[in-house]
């Protein structure tokens, strides 16, 4: 029902996650071509600006050669013209220094600038005029040795004129400004290389940290996506796939730890059952799919009812499961228990907003209800099958005796089965009376079943096992003849026209067959509609698919009661849409009268509805005479009750119509 679709939305997922992942392979594969160009044009410029420093660094260098070439020939000629004024020794080794200097610049400077076109014509003529001058210094020493000095004084003008230091100078200072003029240049390619490699390296780094920032993202993203699916799939196993809870064995599961827990700690684990109450009618009247979205609502009142540390379960279809791990009192349990029923008294849906949903609890505690989880699911089971006999929409704690009562059920249901045909069951009658006037105005039929071998069984316990079985359906038609049937036979014997009441069980109005028993009964005794009275009560009326039914009751001219009003869903639409012709009182108010305030304020207030919507009222379970004074002097007009008498065998009733009533005026006088 819901399984496929769940699954195939995880496989959608799936492939979903698989197309994410092929995303960002193509994503990462796009920013690594991006990476790897700007990384080569990087790569280049770096490579040209460090090739540029390096030309840059032997410009300085061959620019620095020649200077020092200048100062060496410049040293050289100072040293040689103070040698041959003076004849010193000390010039003279200043001067074979500087000539080897100059010397060796000129050595450099040819290895330097051989390769460089702008200089192939300045450098032979250099190297001629280098050499020659350094010929014509060396002559002019080796002349100052031979003669005397004050001679090589006088012809010193005429030998250095030997010498071109002046030419020598000027090509050197032509390489020099050729060289700055390089330098200039290839700082300016330089800074244009640092620019271009700055402007790709900041790209570069800018689309690598784009990159690594949207690969972390869209990697994050697929791993969470990559953990919900693994969650949701490692959970498939043992989650409910419509409601997301944990199903039966992750529930055996987890009360299994918590019991094994509890019993080291010596503390106390609660397990609550619930079953919804009749839900299968939800499904065959508004379809599966409403059906599947009450469950997901009802799976979240529950957990809204529980605390953070219960785990809700739903172990079966319409089933739910709460366990508590640690429990300090049990009446937390209670008050637990109390807030899941009380958390479907609103409507589950706005398609469902006059169709009420309820819940049977069942609850088992460790260690005094069971020692193992099997042992506490169990007993919560039967406490709430003990729920569910009881009357629904309440909660039962497990107790030892529930044992015995399961079999003993079991035994009454099987024997319930067959104790039509063995005419175990019979109709008793309590009379209703009019207040005002002081006479029987209607009996309430009411079941009775005498077992052979166990004497009389308490219709509270019978009952709601004939509701639970569907064995409710045949004795319930059984009863509506046989009321009928008496009905007509007082009036035979000369009684009074006396209203038959007969109470209607949910079931019944769902069978399809009520509507055909009832005409067929009324025919059969030749009873006017009017003097028979179906009771409903309020939880009844306000199930949707009994709407119909209802209608139908009311065309064949029976009488429409309100059994229990006050005590459940308590609304004067259900008295205006289905024209209710009596409300009956609950005895549970009557009980408090005349000195609960909270029971007299009801009472008071449903007499003046009844009084002012023109409908007849009927005070059930009236005991005492203080009880009676109470509803007479706030104009109740109709009461039952033991104050009156208890019910009758048939053969009785009209012996209290024509002769009981006195002994009453009597006592009430």
């Amino acid at each position: 029902m819901s399984s496929p679709s769940s699954a195939s939305r995880i496989r959608f997922s799936l492939l979903k996650s698989r197309r994410v992942e092929d995303k960002v392979l193509i994503g990462f594969l796009a920013g690594l071509v991006f990476v790897v160009i700007f990384g080569i044009v990087t790569v280049r410029d770096t490579r040209a600006y460090l090739q540029g420093y390096d030309q840059l660094f032997l410009i300085d260098e061959s620019i620095n050669t020649g200077r020092t070439l200048l100062k060496d020939l410049d040293d050289a000629e100072a040293a040689q013209v103070n040698y041959l004024r003076t004849g010193d020794e000390l010039y003279h080794n200043n001067f074979k220094a500087a000539l080897a200097g100059a010397e060796t610049g000129l050595e450099q400077i040819e290895s330097m600038f051989s390769d460089d076109p702008a200089l192939k014509g300045e450098l032979p003529e250099l190297h001629e005029l280098i050499h020659n001058d350094l010929a014509g210094l060396a002559r002019s020493t080796e002349l100052g040795n031979a003669q005397d000095l004050s001679d090589t004084m006088e012809r010193l003008p005429e030998r250095l004129e030997l010498t071109d230091n002046e030419k020598i100078r000027a090509s050197i200072n032509r390489i020099l400004i050729v060289r700055n003029g390089d330098k200039v240049a290839v700082k300016q390619m330089l800074t244009e290389h640092a620019r271009s490699s700055l402007r790709y390296l900041v790209c570069l780094t800018v689309l690598v940290l784009l990159l690594i920032a949207a690969l972390y993202g869209m990697i994050m993203a697929q791993l969470r996506e990559k953990r919900q699916l693994t969650k949701r799939l490692s959970g498939a196993a043992n989650h409910d796939l419509l409601t997301h809870l944990p199903d039966r064995m992750l529930l055996m599961d987890w009360l299994e730890y918590s019991v094994a827990q509890a019993r080291l700690n010596n503390s106390v684990v609660a397990l609550l059952y619930l079953d919804l109450d009749e839900f299968d009618t939800i499904n065959a009247r508004f379809g599966r799919e409403v059906g599947d979205l009450a469950l997901v609502e009802i799976a979240r009142r529950f957990e809204s009812a529980a605390r953070e540390s219960d785990l809700v379960s739903r172990p079966g279809a319409d089933e739910f499961a709460v366990l508590l791990s640690s429990v300090a009192d049990p009446q937390d349990v209670a008050s637990l228990a109390s807030r899941l029923i009380e958390s479907l008294n609103e409507p589950i849906l706005p398609v469902l907003y006059d169709q009420i949903i309820s819940v049977s609890v069942g609850i088992a505690l460790y260690p005094s209800d069971g020692k193992s989880a099997a042992d506490l699911l169990q007993q919560a089971e039967h406490a709430m099958s003990q729920a569910k006999l009881a009357g629904k929409h309440q909660y039962r704690f497990y107790a030892a005796h529930l044992q015995q009562g399961a079999s003993r059920q079991s035994r009454l249901l099987s024997d319930l089965a067959r104790a039509l045909g063995r005419d175990e069951l019979s109709l008793v009658y309590q009379p209703q009376m009019d207040l005002p006037r002081w006479h029987v105005v209607g009996v309430e039929a009411l079941l009775r079943w005498n077992h052979p071998n166990l004497g009389p069984i308490s219709p509270a316990e019978f009952i709601p096992l004939a509701e639970t079985s569907g064995l409710i359906i045949p004795i319930g038609a059984w009863v509506i003849r046989t009321a009928c049937k008496q009905a007509a036979q007082w009036v035979r014997e000369g009684g009074p026209p006396l209203v038959m009441a007969v109470n209607i069980a949910p079931s019944q109005l769902r069978g399809g067959e009520l509507i055909g028993v009832i005409e067929q009964a009324l025919a059969e005794n030749e009873l006017p509609p009017c003097m028979l009275e179906i009771e409903l009560t309020e939880r009844v009326l306000a199930q949707h698919n009994a709407t119909q039914a209802i209608k139908a009751l009311k065309e064949l001219g029976v009488r429409l009661s309100i059994d229990d009003f006050g005590t459940g869903y308590s609304s004067l639409n259900y008295l205006k849409r289905f024209a209710v012709d009596v409300i009956k009182l609950d005895q549970s108010f009557v009980a408090g009268l005349p000195h609960e305030m909270f029971d007299a304020t009801i009472t008071k207030t449903i007499i003046s509805v009844a009084q002012n919507l023109g409908m007849g009222l009927i005070a059930e379970g009236v005991e005492t005479g203080t009880q009676l004074k109470f509803l007479q002097d706030h104009g109740c007009e109709n009461a039952q009750g033991y104050f009156f008498s208890r019910p009758l065998a048939p053969e009785r009733v009209l012996g209290f119509v024509f002769g009981g009533v006195n002994d009453i005026i009597y006592r009430s006088a």
